[in-house]
C-alpha cells in the first residue's frame, strides 16, 4: 500500500554485486514474525531441504529475531553443513521495547488499527511477543523495589489494567515460559565445530534499556531508562554471547543494520 520500509534492499543489491544469485545462490527465507520461534523452525527446515542438497556447505545470515530461529535450526539438524553463521542485532535475552510498544502501540498507526487497545489486544495473541521479552541482566525492576512485574502468570498481565489485555485471551504460561527456557538454552549452547560464527551488533543508538512496571488500582505506569548501549531496539546486553566473534557498528539502527557498508 502507501506504506512501506527499505530493510532488506540494500543488503541483498550488495549480495548481488557480489555475484549471488537469488534462486540459486542466495536463497530469502520469509517467515512470519507474529508466530512462535518454533514454528518457524520447521519451516525453516523444509525451506532448506527443499532448496540445498543434503551434502551442500552453506551460510546464513539472520536479522533480528531470525537469528534466534536460524539458531534453533542449526542447533536442531547439528549435522547440517553450516559453514559460516552471522547473525545481527538479534535479541538472544529480549529487549524491552516489547513493553514500550504495549505501552503506545503504533503512535499514529493506532488510528488504522481501532486504537491502542485494538494494537494490545492483537500484539497479545502474538506468541513471539512473550518469546521476544527482556531478561538480560539489568532489564527489569525486581519486586524489591516495588516495580517488579511478573510476566509468567496471567494475574501479572491482569494487575496492569491496561485495556485491550484480557485475562481469558492470554495463552498458556507454563508453555510460553517453557519455550523462553528454550529459547535461553539455544543462545547459551555452541554450534557444532567448524561452523564459523559471527555476531554484528548496534551500539551508541538510544535503546530502551531497563523498565519497570507500577501496578495499582488504575492503569500500571511504566517507567524506562534508556542509554546509547544498544541498536535502538535491542540493547548489547542482549545481542551478545560469550566467546563469539562481535562486529559493533555505530551507525545503523536495528532494522536498518545489515544496509551498514561497514557491516557488509
Amino acid at each position: 500500500g502507501v506504506f512501506t520500509q527499505t530493510v532488506y534492499g540494500p543488503f541483498m543489491a550488495r549480495l548481488e554485486e557480489a555475484g549471488y544469485r537469488e534462486g540459486e545462490t542466495l536463497f530469502v527465507f520469509d517467515y512470519d514474525w507474529r508466530q512462535s520461534v518454533f514454528v518457524n523452525v520447521d519451516r525453516l527446515a523444509g525451506f532448506i531441504a527443499k532448496n540445498l542438497p543434503d551434502d551442500q556447505a552453506f551460510d546464513i545470515v539472520a536479522h533480528s529475531m531470525g537469528g534466534l530461529l536460524a539458531r534453533a535450526y542449526a542447533l536442531e539438524q547439528d549435522t547440517a553443513p553450516i559453514a559460516r553463521f552471522v547473525t545481527a542485532g538479534a535479541p538472544w535475552r529480549g529487549s524491552v521495547r516489547v513493553f514500550e510498544l504495549l505501552r503506545e502501540g503504533w503512535g499514529l498507526g493506532n488510528l488504522l488499527l481501532g486504537g491502542v487497545e485494538s494494537f494490545r489486544r492483537t500484539a497479545m495473541s502474538f506468541p513471539s511477543t512473550f518469546e521476544l521479552l527482556p531478561d538480560y541482566d539489568g532489564c527489569c525492576a525486581s519486586e524489591a523495589s516495588g516495580g517488579g512485574f511478573d510476566a509468567t502468570s496471567a494475574a501479572g498481565w491482569d494487575a496492569l489494567h491496561w485495556s485491550g489485555i484480557e485475562g481469558e485471551r492470554l495463552p498458556d504460561f507454563r508453555a510460553v515460559t517453557a519455550r523462553q527456557a528454550q529459547l535461553r538454552d539455544i543462545a547459551a549452547t555452541p554450534l557444532r565445530p567448524g561452523t564459523e560464527e559471527a555476531l554484528v551488533i548496534g551500539i551508541d543508538q538510544r535503546t530502551a534499556e531497563h523498565y519497570a512496571l507500577e501496578t495499582g488500582e488504575g492503569e500500571a505506569r511504566l517507567n524506562v531508562v534508556t542509554s546509547w548501549e544498544g541498536d535502538g531496539t535491542v540493547m548489547r546486553d542482549s545481542a551478545m554471547l560469550p566467546e563469539r566473534a562481535v562486529y559493533s557498528t555505530s551507525f545503523a539502527r536495528h532494522d536498518a543494520i545489515l544496509n551498514d557498508e561497514a557491516v557488509q
